[in-house]
């Protein structure tokens, strides 16, 4: 599946009691990132996914004000009426410093009523893509 990115600037807003990037923003970001990837990968309306689970969300180092963060979204996981998409964030170095799994269900946008999408994920020979579903399909 191809991947969908997004950068984000870190400022002084964004801070915990430490002077490094607050979860929360991060979490935000990545759900925005995650959204965004599952409705323009699958070719779905805007507002027909709502967020139903983030897993196995992990902060891998301390991220400073000022820091340029990258997030790549990339589907690794469709049911019968949900979206699985694995989000990572990277700073500029390069260095991966947070990633986690967000679960979004298909809605009917009239009655609000989980619907099929109709997708199927397409075959991958990539070593990362298919251990990424395969943590997916264990969540």
């Amino acid at each position: 599946m191809e991947t969908l990115s997004s950068t984000y600037l870190v400022r002084f807003e964004h801070l915990n009691q430490y002077q490094t990037l607050f979860v929360g923003p991060v979490m935000g970001w990545m759900d925005e990132v995650g959204y965004i990837t599952a409705i323009r990968t699958l070719g779905l309306k805007n507002n027909s996914l709502v967020c139903f689970a983030a897993n196995n969300v992990v902060y891998g180092a301390e991220i400073q004000n000022g820091s340029v963060l990258e997030f790549t979204g990339r589907v690794v996981k469709l049911g019968n009426t949900s979206v699985t998409v694995y989000v990572e964030g990277s700073t500029e170095e390069g260095k991966r410093n947070i990633s986690g799994f967000f679960t979004y269900v298909h809605l009917d946008v009239e009655t609000r009523e989980k619907t099929p999408h109709g997708k199927v994920l397409d075959d991958t020979t990539n070593p990362r893509e298919m251990e990424l579903r395969k943590i997916a399909n264990s969540l």
